[in-house]
């Protein structure tokens, strides 16, 4: 449901821009007013995913594996 949010057809879309299914759906072109080129859609989505991968690490490894 959330690269759907990619295809609000206003600048306003990337407000949802911290949330990495939203890079989805603009690579996917599901909007039909791109302000931005493809590149630079795919490299914001690799960005963003590779923000949250290392956010959850570091979580994980400060946290540890609990039971």
């Amino acid at each position: 449901m959330l690269p759907l949010l990619a295809a609000i057809p206003s600048p306003f879309r990337f407000v949802f821009g911290f949330l990495p299914p939203f890079w989805v759906g603009e690579i996917a072109g599901l909007s039909d007013g791109a302000v931005l080129t493809a590149g630079v859609s795919l490299f914001l989505a690799l960005a963003c995913h590779g923000l949250y991968v290392i956010y959850f690490f570091a979580l994980l490894g400060k946290h540890g594996w609990q039971n």
